[in-house]
């Protein structure tokens, strides 16, 4: 497992694709800051972890279309599953190296609120809670977009699959009010991410919603796992 794990934290790093993601990321949100913050001399930091959280939904797919359609495509994901380590290191190990680049980004981006602390003044629990949140909602997207990408052929087809994912997963809270069925808005309700991000936003720091993001991460790679265990088999 430990070698997986650095073999894909070295190809994030080798391929580009890791700076890629920081790219971006820090990019868009320098945008956010600089728009919602340095213009309007605010210190309130709300606003930006609010649309920061968007940025999940575009760049989670990016960490995670090679992960496993990489292999497929490659012709090597036969060799992988025959290694002497479980599918379910496997995942483990290639998930830990996405969620790892995604922590870096994260703790690069900490120089906003920085800025503005020399400036000015920051309630520093209410940033933790914003970070800690963006996190666990980061980390939820992973998973989820590792689940879809293992039904993905290529790395560009795991990523238009998991941004599509993204996006449902995004209008599941809309869909749950749209929708008068009982049934399907309580389902929607159960997998939406968004509302159960809106404490943190607000400083507040939720363990119930902390314990949600964790046991929904989990439950995703553990579904990711028995999927490629069932498309394994079928090969044999």
């Amino acid at each position: 497992m430990k070698a997986i794990y650095k073999r894909e934290l070295r190809a994030f790093i080798l391929t580009g694709i890791g700076y890629v993601f920081m790219g971006v990321f820090l990019a868009l949100a320098g945008v956010i800051f600089y728009v919602n913050n340095l213009t309007t001399r605010s210190s309130d930091l709300g606003g930006f972890f609010t649309m920061v959280s968007y940025i999940w939904v575009l760049l989670a797919p990016i960490l995670v279309m090679r992960l496993l359609a990489g292999e497929r495509k490659k012709g090597t994901d036969q060799l992988l599953l025959t290694a002497p380590v479980s599918i379910g290191h496997i995942v483990a190990a290639k998930y830990l190296a996405a969620l790892t680049i995604l922590m870096l980004t994260l703790l690069i981006s900490t120089i906003y609120p920085i800025i503005i602390s020399i400036y000015g003044y920051i309630y520093l629990p209410e940033i933790l809670s914003g970070y800690i949140g963006l996190l666990l909602y980061g980390s939820a997207f992973l998973a989820l977009d590792m689940l879809v990408s293992s039904f993905a052929r290529s790395p560009a087809s795991a990523f238009v699959l998991a941004f599509g994912a993204n996006l449902l997963e995004r209008m599941s809270g809309l869909l749950a009010k749209a929708v008068n069925v009982p049934a399907f808005s309580y389902v929607a309700t159960l997998f939406d991410l968004d509302a159960r991000y809106l404490p943190f936003v607000y400083g507040q720091l939720s363990l119930a919603n902390a314990v949600y993001y964790t046991l929904f991460t989990l439950t995703v790679l553990v579904v990711s796992v028995q999927m490629l265990k069932i498309g394994r088999w079928n090969q044999a």
